[in-house]
């Protein structure tokens, strides 16, 4: 054997046996400290590649900006807050705390993902990409469980596409919801502060909310809303499409309905003459100004339930004919 290869394979053999004694110190360290050293969060559920991810800092605010992704964000039932990540590929999103604000994007690079831009490192390591679990299933969806003692100032959501449900919460938060092709569904709701949702083609609900301003912007689709308290203003503007608004009991000022249809403008099951702007008042009354620029308006006082419901379209975005020719009566 030539002096040459003695040399190489001595250091071969070193460098083995150098590598055998980091990883088992690795081993040892990462056993000692509870860490794991492959991710342990990741299930697959009917095909779904699901990712939990637990977060035990105060938040106060949560902001998300996705892309074809549908979120859920419901109170928690462990009493802890948590995500669930579906079908997400590893480097392709980002969750984290900071300065009490949770932020959760899926269009990130392998710099966001560093924090590099916040003046930190925190790379996760090549042994979970080496370990990567893939799915069956490309439909992307965000579930945030918040505990039930988190005081959220607000929610801020803005993506590309997908469906959007918030419901269950009594916090006074600021709801902001802007997604450009999807729904927008709010249930069980009840907050001091303000809601904001528009969508361009998608429908928007109201059920059993209470907020005390409520601004909603819709290109193509509809608006459902049962609100168990008048709010302090309303402004709900749909440009092609259908509006029903529904009232648990009167404001204790009254109400005054400002509607404004191109088509038939119905309250109490009562068509009523259209004189655009209709004004329906009863005292002094809070504004609530409902445009329906090509469709009709529904709308009713004194009821105990959502009087229609768009969950059938939800999922569903209008068709593109649709969304070229309106609903021009």
């Amino acid at each position: 054997m030539k002096p040459s290869s003695i040399i190489f394979l001595i250091v071969s053999v070193a460098v083995i046996v150098a590598g055998l004694v980091l990883c088992t110190a690795g081993i040892n360290m990462a056993r000692e400290q509870d860490i794991a050293l492959f991710e342990t969060d990741v299930i697959v559920e009917d095909g779904d590649v699901v990712r939990t991810e637990v977060f035990d800092t105060e938040i106060t605010k949560v902001k998300m900006n996705l892309t074809d992704v549908s979120v859920t964000v419901k109170p928690s039932k462990t009493g802890e807050t948590y995500l669930e990540l579906r079908n997400f590929r590893l480097g392709t999103f980002d969750a984290s705390v900071q300065n009490k604000i949770l932020i959760i994007d899926n269009s990130t690079s392998l710099f966001s993902l560093m924090h590099i831009a916040e003046g930190s490192f925190n790379f996760r390591g090549l042994r979970h990409y080496l370990t990567d679990k893939t799915s069956t299933n490309t439909e992307k969806s965000v579930c945030l469980y918040l505990a039930p003692e988190t005081e959220l100032k607000s929610l801020d959501i803005t993506a590309s596409s997908g469906y959007m449900n918030i419901e269950g919460f009594t916090t006074n938060t600021d709801y902001n919801v802007s997604v450009v092709n999807g729904s927008v569904r709010l249930a069980d709701l009840q907050t001091r502060s303000n809601t904001s949702i528009s969508t361009d083609n998608g429908y928007v609900v109201y059920n059993s909310v209470r907020s005390n301003k409520v601004n909603v912007v819709i290109g193509n689709g509809g608006f459902d809303g049962y609100f168990i308290m008048v709010p302090s203003e309303s402004n709900i503007t749909v440009q092609n499409g259908d509006i029903y608004c529904a009232f648990k009991q009167k404001s204790l000022y009254g109400i005054q309905l400002n509607l404004d249809a191109s088509g038939s403008i119905y309250h109490a099951g009562e068509e009523k003459e259209n004189i655009r702007p209709m004004v329906l008042q009863e005292g002094p009354g809070t504004p609530q100004n409902l445009k329906a620029e090509f469709g009709d308006i529904y709308t009713n006082l004194e009821v105990t339930d959502i009087t229609h419901i768009f969950d059938d379209q939800l999922e569903i975005i209008p068709g593109r004919e649709e969304q070229e020719n309106g609903k021009k009566k």
